[in-house]
């Protein structure tokens, strides 16, 4: 099932962003869009650079208790829950990566072991101007990791990556391929997705969502952009990927809609000035 991949590998991410301090959400308002009879630009001349990707690689754990394994993390429906012990951030200026290790304890029921979430970071993606990033854990924070993807036909899939607080508050969520009626609300509670039959630019696809969650603002966002928005009465950095609109009939077998979106719980990772 890595047919996901391949529709990722048609959308292209955008960053543009300011130096932000910790806990202060700061992104420049980057937009690809003016009047709505303006040209969509040609996206393969847009830079191609990676989201966020979350794993589990309990290989990469290294404290005293021996390797959790047996585990499945691209099935269908995949959980877990971890006891923080270390976080390992290892730079790799080549690629323009920071690639986080959360070890710790496994709190699911598979004996005492260790386990990992790997996390790469693009640093375009955050605000700041130093290549290396920290991250807002300690010792014995308890995080909960879900993942989830669905594939329908080759052309259509969804796929879900959360990591959560024990309490439920969201640190990060990496959604692909969502639309209003193709969306894992189980794993982003609360949170409203709507997208507008309608394109932004001219000779293109490009559109526009919005996320709401309860009384807070709705927070509108347009394909390849990013900005500050309340979510769950938190402040997160919104970072759109691509949202993808036919107005009119779609191409064979292309559903009507795809977003691709991450959300950033401000202050979760920050880039160092």
């Amino acid at each position: 099932m890595r047919n996901v991949g391949l529709i990722l590998a048609s959308l292209y991410f955008v960053a543009c962003a300011k130096t932000s301090g910790a806990g202060r959400c700061s992104l420049f308002i980057e937009s690809i869009s003016g009047a709505a009879n303006d040209l969509c630009p040609n996206v393969a001349t847009l830079p191609a650079l990676p989201v966020p990707e979350v794993g589990v690689n309990a290989r990469s754990y290294a404290g005293s208790l021996p390797a959790c394994g047996g585990r499945d993390p691209l099935g269908a429906g995949f959980s877990m829950s971890l006891s923080v012990e270390n976080v390992v951030v290892t730079e790799v200026p080549a690629s323009g990566l920071t690639l986080v290790s959360i070890q710790g304890e496994s709190q699911d029921n598979v004996g005492p072991c260790g386990d990992a979430l790997s996390v790469s970071v693009p640093y375009s993606a955050l605000p700041g101007g130093g290549p290396g990033i920290s991250v807002d854990l300690k010792v014995g924070d308890a995080l909960v990791f879900s993942h989830r993807t669905t594939q329908v036909t080759d052309n259509e899939a969804r796929d879900t990556q959360v990591i959560a607080r024990s309490d439920g508050s969201i640190l990060l969520a990496v959604m692909t391929g969502v639309r209003p009626d193709f969306f894992d609300g189980d794993l982003v509670p609360r949170l409203t997705l709507a997208v507008p039959r309608e394109n932004i630019c001219a000779g293109g696809h490009e559109g526009r969502f919005s996320l709401q969650t309860g009384s807070d603002p709705t927070c509108s966002v347009e394909s390849r952009s990013q900005q500050c928005c309340t979510l769950w009465s938190r402040s997160y950095e919104v970072q759109s990927q691509a949202a993808i609109v036919y107005v009119g009939t779609p191409p064979s077998a292309a559903p009507w809609a795809a977003v691709n979106v991450a959300l950033r719980q401000t202050g979760f990772f920050v880039r160092k000035p």
